[in-house]
């Protein structure tokens, strides 16, 4: 069985179902009104700077989610539809799809 992927904006190639599913948790987290909010905010954080520090209700949060390793770290799949998906710093961030277009 093949899996189909596809090309990211970082030029990465993912998983379509991967990506499909991290997009939908971003999403959430986006509608989640301020705990989600500064949960996507950390999550952007960490995937732009691996020596990010999370607070524990938000790492534990984004675990929970399976966006975040045991380590607290992402996956490079979660990591690449993340750099991929938002742009903008801060309350100015916004999600879009992380799909490139020739």
């Amino acid at each position: 069985m093949e899996i189909k992927t596809v090309r990211l904006k970082n030029d990465s190639e993912e998983a379509i179902a991967v990506v499909n599913t991290t997009m939908l948790s971003l999403n959430m987290l986006a509608e989640r009104g301020f705990a989600g909010i500064t949960q996507l905010y950390d999550l952007v954080m960490i995937c732009r700077n691996p020596s990010y520090k999370i607070g524990e209700k938000n790492l534990k949060s984004l675990q929970e989610l399976k966006l975040l390793e045991s380590d607290g770290q992402p996956h490079d799949t979660v990591k690449n539809v993340v750099l991929s998906a938002v742009s903008g710093e801060a309350l100015g961030m916004k999600i879009s799809s992380p799909l490139k277009t020739e």
